[in-house]
């Protein structure tokens, strides 16, 4: 309803062939991150920045956070950021040469991106308006193949459309996105350069290659246009959508959706401290790349996973096989019911309204911390509705982002009658 397919598609036909495995599961955003290595070498090739610059630009991009945190997991952004990456690789192809087969090229990598996420359309919008500010004789050719990337999600629109009629709602899951700060315009290239456990220091390195990339525009904008056209890629997408989500009725502002402006933002990284490195340091300008790529190490050996909801389901069968569990919520709910289909059989999911709700004789009441359910504490409302809760299982992990927020899964068996 609110994502369009590719990726779930490439899933479904990789899960076919490699089976349920997580290694293998997870080998496919892992080959995706591996492979954005290629554009990124054909930006810096088009940019002219350099070896020692391309360098540090490769190793900015297989280092940093953003990247390598989507590498691994099982969604679509690491997909997303492989195809925004081709599709400004081509474009800036595009410019040079304007052949038909490379507009060719860039449509059909274009339709990819727009069918992996639906904010791949900004980056389109960057190339039509760059075509326009830097490069008007490819502004025909670049208005066909935007209308022909608008015109192909037109499938996916319409089964939108259709299920929104058939269920009476409307981008449910979107309802939930918090509208945000004006400094989390900051938060992707925090993200991109990793961010560690002192925040100031984060800060610090931000503003100053900021101020770097800032000089290096301003100062070769008329000799290498193309650090302008770099410059829209890394900071239109997050202006444009802060701008919309703090003045339009319904933000639309989630960090990892601003996951295509990584690359751009940190070969521009790459050319700003080469080019301003003093000559007879600049050999040394790669070891730059070692901080994202501490902070990158540092996070991955901290264990930051997800909740593991096979554990919990493993936890809840060794006690009582057959076990009912209620959720509240299709967080909860999702995981445990994958599990009870196609690993333990023997437990059974149920979703709940409300824990008022619940009429079973007993059962299993599993709910997080991170977003419990109104009103009195569960156990509260369990004693409350006369059953008698007892020794909970608990569970712990990461909340859906690079930040670590940390969540507790909660299970609770309940009963009528006193054991």
């Amino acid at each position: 309803q609110t994502q369009p397919p590719l990726s779930y598609a490439l899933l479904w036909a990789w899960r076919a062939v490699g089976g349920d495995a997580l290694w293998s599961l997870r080998l496919m955003p892992c080959l995706f991150g591996i492979l954005t290595a290629l554009p990124v070498l054909a930006i810096c090739r088009r940019a002219k920045i350099g070896e020692g610059a391309t360098m540090l630009a490769v190793g900015l991009t297989a280092a940093s956070q953003f990247l390598v945190f989507y590498s691994n997991e099982l969604r679509s952004y690491a997909l997303y950021a492989l195809l925004a990456t081709w599709s400004v690789a081509l474009w800036l192809r595009v410019r040079d040469e304007g052949t038909t087969r490379n507009v060719a090229a860039l449509t059909v990598v274009n339709v990819l991106l727009v069918y992996t996420h639906f904010f791949g359309c900004m980056v389109v919008a960057i190339e039509w308006m760059d075509a326009i500010i830097t490069s008007r004789p490819r502004l025909r050719a670049m208005t066909l193949s935007g209308f022909v990337t608008a015109l192909s999600l037109a499938p996916w629109l319409w089964l939108v459309a259709r299920r929104a009629a058939i269920t009476h709602s409307v981008l449910d899951s979107a309802a939930g996105i918090v509208r945000p700060t004006l400094d989390a315009v900051l938060d992707p290239y925090l993200r991109a350069l990793g961010l560690s456990s002192t925040l100031l220091l984060d800060l610090v390195i931000l503003v100053a290659l900021g101020s770097a990339i800032t000089v290096l525009v301003m100062r070769e904008r008329a000799s290498q246009p193309v650090l302008v056209t770099l410059a829209l890629f890394a900071f239109v997408p997050s202006v444009v959508t802060i701008a919309v989500s703090l003045l339009s009725p319904r933000s639309v502002w989630i960090h990892r959706y601003m996951i295509a402006t990584t690359v751009p933002y940190l070969v521009l990284g790459a050319a700003a401290v080469s080019s301003l490195t003093p000559a007879r340091l600049r050999r040394y300008a790669f070891a730059f790349a070692l901080w994202p790529a501490s902070v990158t190490i540092t996070g991955l050996t901290n264990g930051r996973e997800k909740v593991p909801y096979d554990g919990i389901a493993r936890a809840i069968w060794e006690r009582e096989n057959g076990a009912e569990l209620f959720v509240l919520d299709f967080n909860e709910g999702g995981p445990l019911g994958w599990q009870s289909t196609h690993v333990i059989a023997g437990l059974h999911v149920t979703y709940a309204p409300a824990i008022d709700s619940i009429n079973a004789t007993h059962g299993w009441l599993v709910w997080s911390e991170n977003h419990p359910p109104s009103g009195l504490p569960p156990v509260g409302a369990l004693i409350r509705r006369g059953y008698h809760p007892g020794k909970p299982i608990f569970a712990t992990g990461m909340y859906d982002d690079v930040l670590a927020r940390w969540d507790s899964v909660v299970a609770v068996p309940f009963t009528r009658e006193r054991k």
